[in-house]
């Protein structure tokens, strides 16, 4: 993080959003503060006589009001670091954390003036005004408490005593988006307040009034959806196999350290299993206080979680259980159990303020075999739809860990859960969090649960950093190791840990399916183990091409599952096989118990089960 309120370039990485405001200028919002910049267009050559356009672009940035606690908040604060000034920091956006922001021409000035509209995470609306020379002559601030789920169309502006509806006028404190209406009124787009509509100061009610209506008339009317792509053709797919052949080639030569991010699943939800951790899963916390643990191969030697080394005194990650038994589809589901738990790991953020740094939940692997490994972790803002529970945004981040660091990292069995205070071990934490981490991934302020995945080579171990990032806490559900789309081999096909030899793996494929689909079939299998530099960031792609292909031109239904369960597509078909084959498997699991007889005939307390898959 810069340590000066404002400077050159991008106060951080992770864009929230992006727009242009007059002509030739552009404004990037940011989990750190907004940037402002002016690009000048150039031409540039290129084979086949394309002339792209080239962007020669200068930025600079605004911290907001509250870095300073965050500075304070570091781990390693600086030392005989000054403040800025009062005068200064009133001169900034309200907030760091920009999550929207949009920009309002001035049409009596030509659009060379206007308004810039800034949303933020926890303090509502910045306005700045600018004149024709592109200076900032006026700045507002809109900051009224929240109000759950309240929608209405209009606003007086600057919130005077009253609102068109008759209403008490809110708006919520976290921006989601903005969108400029005809009439000089924004949208404002609130996590879990609805919709505003407000205007500038000084324009007339007339205009904003009439855009109001217009807007209702509009939301009311049916609004026909675009017609879909069109499948791609055998000649498009048969394009993209030289890229992944030599992907493929290039995967032979990654060697640790190495990690890409993959595609983020968010529709598998809490059905992990097989998909998932076929050989290691930790569910944190499934067996309250302790994990569920799936550990099959010995290509894995461990995967434990931790909090960072900036915390209170005999702090240590939590564990947390929000619903011991629950039909909720996105809770993981629990073999064992046979209903679905809500429970994860917690950093206990929650009891430090939003600018400290930390403590994060790490997650440490260590992997055992060479090859290409796929690490993911399930991510659940369980309670994230109101209140300060919306404020959770984690960057999740891959760190490498060298041989002779791997021994001061490790955590002995049975003792809390925070980073070992050694000083090797703070020596490496320091590294990791002042350099650019292998790879990374995110997910946003969202309620939606998601599988962060990253691909990594072994042998070696890995430190994964869920960061809590000025939330009000870091979560984990559940972290799964598998190969990397490697070939199935015997122990591929036995049933999981856990099942009484009921084996959940995908559909068969039909006899003769190669004569029906031998284009696809090419194409795909090119793009399954090519994670390469060439093919790493089109496999994906290209798997869902083959398999929109696939639809349009009828294949056997058994291939379609089998492209659905690699795509982490899944129909209510699919959803009703996973239900089925979970009771069969729980049921076959009960069977196999010898001391079930014995442990119901002593009375022991036994729930029922009040979920539709095992009926425990």
């Amino acid at each position: 993080m810069p340590l000066t309120a404002t400077g050159n370039g991008l106060p951080g990485n992770l864009v929230n959003s992006v727009t242009t405001t007059s002509k030739n200028h552009l404004a990037v919002a940011t989990d750190e503060g907004i940037a402002l910049g002016r690009y000048a267009e150039q031409s540039a050559m290129f084979s086949g006589g394309a002339m792209p356009r080239a962007l020669n672009m200068h930025l600079v940035f605004e911290h907001g009001q509250n870095f300073v606690a965050k500075v304070h908040g570091l781990w390693h604060p600086p030392k005989h670091w000054t403040a800025p000034s009062g005068q200064v920091l009133s001169r900034l956006p309200t907030e760091d954390h920009t999550t929207a922001v949009a920009w309002e021409p001035d049409k009596a000035a030509g659009g060379k003036a206007g308004y810039l509209w800034l949303g933020h995470w926890r303090t509502g609306l910045d306005i700045w005004q600018y004149d024709v020379e592109g200076k900032i002559i006026n700045r507002w601030h809109i900051h009224r408490p929240h109000r759950q789920g309240y929608v209405e169309y209009l606003l007086d502006p600057w919130f005077v005593n009253h609102s068109l509806k008759g209403d008490d006028p809110q708006v919520g404190n976290y921006i989601q988006c903005l969108q400029p209406l005809q009439g000089g009124a924004m949208a404002v787009g609130c996590y879990g307040a609805g919709i505003r509509i407000i205007t500038l100061p000084g324009q007339s009610r007339t205009a904003w009034r009439t855009a109001a209506k217009s807007n209702t008339q509009l939301a009311a009317s049916h609004v026909h959806e675009p017609h879909g792509a069109r499948p791609p053709s055998e000649k498009e797919l048969a394009a993209a196999i030289p890229a992944l052949d030599q992907g493929t080639a290039e995967a032979s030569q990654i060697h640790f350290p190495w990690a890409a991010p993959l595609r983020t699943d968010w529709a598998t939800q809490g059905d992990w299993v097989a998909r998932y951790g076929r050989e290691f899963a930790v569910l944190c916390t499934a067996h309250y206080p302790f994990d569920y643990h799936v550990v099959s191969r010995s290509y894995l030697d461990w995967a434990s979680g931790m909090i960072g080394p900036h915390h209170a005194a005999r702090d240590s990650v939590r564990e947390w259980q929000t619903y011991a038994d629950t039909e909720n589809r996105r809770s993981l589901y629990v073999p064992e159990l046979g209903h679905r738990r809500q429970t994860c790991w917690d950093d206990h953020g929650e009891a430090y303020p939003p600018s400290f740094q930390g403590p994060d939940i790490w997650v440490q692997v260590r992997l055992l075999e060479a090859g290409l490994f796929r690490v993911s972790f399930y991510l659940y803002n369980v309670d994230g739809h109101a209140s300060a529970n919306r404020q959770r945004d984690w960057p999740v981040e891959v760190y490498a860990v060298g041989a002779h660091h791997r021994q001061s990292l490790t955590i002995p069995p049975l003792a809390d859960r925070t980073c070992p205070n050694n000083a090797a071990a703070l020596r490496w934490m320091d590294w990791a969090l002042s350099t650019p981490p292998l790879a990374a991934c995110r997910i946003g302020s969202t309620s939606n649960p998601a599988y962060i995945r990253f691909a990594v080579a072994g042998p070696g171990q890995y430190m994964f950093r869920i960061d809590r990032n000025a939330s009000l806490n870091a979560e984990l559900s559940g972290a799964f190791v598998d190969r990397a789309d490697a070939a199935r081999t015997a122990f591929d096909n036995r049933a999981m840990t856990g099942f009484g030899g009921v084996d959940y793996c995908p559909p068969k494929l039909p006899k003769g399916y190669t004569k029906k689909a031998p284009e696809i079939l090419t194409v795909w299998n090119a793009a399954k183990h090519s994670f390469g530099p060439s093919g790493i960031l089109m496999r994906e792609t290209v798997h869902l091409m083959c398999y929109r292909y696939a639809l349009a031109h009828d294949m056997p239904p058994a291939l379609l599952a089998r492209m659905r369960w690699r795509l982490d597509i899944w129909t209510h078909q699919d959803r009703l096989r996973f239900d089925k084959m979970m009771n069969r498997g729980f049921w076959a699991y009960l069977k196999g118990w010898k001391g079930l007889r014995q442990f119901l005939v002593k009375g022991h307390e036994w729930a029922a089960n009040a979920g539709r898959l095992g009926h425990g």
